[in-house]
């Protein structure tokens, strides 16, 4: 009785059969012909315990590249895998030795693979997925599947509908045959604790895949290329959420599915918006009216092609906010400050927001006028850190003095200067020490 199988073809054939039976004086295997033996010894393994239903976890890891891809591909086509009844675990993953980005999903599931009634873990990367019948998985608590294949829209719906306390949902650049640009995928998902979605739709993730989920218990949420998301159900935001990343990216949606999403996620503690999302937000007004009652941690990664108007209609918006982190985006220079006065009372700066941290500071960039504004509006503020992307120069040491030198409404804030990944090593401080 065989209660785990774990394959993995990045043991080498030595690994496999001892080094005492192999003669080093051969040349070195093709990875074509290195494929074709670790398949041979799967199906021999197969051979031999050909009755699974003790089998508690099957793990199957590969490397695949350019070389051996279609062999891989004939030879799992060929081999015949049924899970038993209590297999509670399945791990799949294929590892791109070569950065071959358009590396295809390899493996079709086995038909019953959709009905094991014990399994509750689920890990899956370039597969096709598929049911020809009804998808029941009543244990399944975490699927993560990385450029996965549905054959086609409903795939993706019937094992969403299929899994019913599922807790932790995880699609990172799968791709959904999109027949009809009306398609809209529909879930409840009442279990659901963590949602991660990254690039989710057609082949090449150019045609996005909506979505609109009931998800009353989500508490950690994160998108990448993707805002195409609505929650159903209460008329008010989503009240256990935790945390929530936001990244749109290139291509990840429209301007108002991104403010219909922020309103939507309201409730957020901590959040992290990256630079396209930021971008996106500088191109309209809509941001002025977020509310984020219940924030105090955020994050923001601002380009030039941001305006401030973002960062004061953000501090305007979580009242609670404690403290702030931004990581400047150094290949695009640095958020576009407007001279303009905030309008609203920026309640945070008032009487909440204690620690300012600013990763990839530019001194010759304009990011001091940012760091003016922090410091003379926060008035309770306890310590802004500024880490330098790279060692400074003397004339850029002069402007680092010169912020310790800035107005600072706060009595009780320190204001530190460091190297980005040398915290320690302090460049510049109240002090006045410097290391250089």
């Amino acid at each position: 009785m065989v209660s785990n199988l774990d394959f993995n073809n990045r043991l080498t054939y030595k690994d496999l059969i001892g080094s005492g039976d192999v003669d080093n004086s051969l040349p070195e295997e093709t990875e074509e012909r290195k494929a074709v033996r670790f398949f041979g010894f799967v199906e021999r393994v197969l051979r031999q315990h050909s009755n699974l239903d003790s089998l508690g976890r099957f793990r199957f890891h590969l490397t695949a590249s350019e070389g051996n891809c279609k062999v891989m591909q004939g030879c799992l086509d060929k081999m015949e895998l049924v899970f038993g009844s209590q297999i509670e675990a399945i791990e799949w993953w294929v590892w791109d030795a070569t950065r071959f980005r358009n590396l295809p999903s390899i493996w079709r599931l086995p038909e019953s693979f959709y009905t094991l009634k014990n399994l509750k873990d689920v890990n899956l990367h370039h597969v096709i997925m598929g049911a020809d019948g009804p998808v029941s998985l009543p244990s399944l608590k975490n699927l993560n599947l990385w450029k996965a294949k549905f054959t086609d829209f409903d795939s993706l719906s019937r094992l969403i509908s299929g899994c019913p306390v599922l807790e932790t949902l995880c699609l990172e650049y799968c791709a959904v045959v999109v027949a009809n640009e009306n398609d809209f995928l529909i879930a409840s998902m009442p279990s659901l604790r963590n949602l991660r979605i990254v690039g989710l739709g057609n082949d090449g993730y150019e045609d996005l895949c909506p979505i609109a989920m009931e998800a009353p218990m989500l508490t950690d949420l994160y998108l990448e290329d993707f805002s195409e998301l609505q929650f159903l159900g209460s008329s008010s935001p989503l009240t256990c959420l935790c945390s929530a990343r936001v990244d749109t990216n290139e291509g990840g949606g429209s301007y108002d599915s991104l403010i219909r999403l922020l309103t939507q996620i309201s409730n957020v503690k901590e959040m992290c918006l990256d630079r396209k999302t930021l971008e996106f937000l500088s191109a309209g007004n809509d941001v002025q009216r977020l509310v984020f009652p219940n924030l105090t941690h955020l994050t923001i990664q601002p380009t030039e092609w941001c305006s401030s108007r973002v960062l004061h209609s953000l501090l305007h918006s979580a009242s609670k906010l404690q403290s702030l982190v931004i990581n400047v985006w150094f290949a695009y220079g640095p958020m576009r400050w407007e001279e303009t006065e905030p309008t609203g009372t920026q309640q945070c700066l008032q009487s909440s927001l204690e620690e300012i941290e600013i990763n990839a500071f530019d001194p010759l960039e304009g990011d001091v006028k940012m760091v003016g504004y922090l410091l003379n509006a926060g008035a309770v503020l306890k310590k802004l850190h500024v880490n330098l992307f790279s060692d400074p120069t003397k004339e850029e040491c002069k402007e680092l003095r010169s912020l310790l030198k800035l107005p600072r409404e706060s009595s009780t804030c320190k204001v530190r200067i460091t190297l980005v990944g040398e915290e320690n090593d302090i460049k510049l401080d109240d002090d006045g020490i410097n290391l250089r």
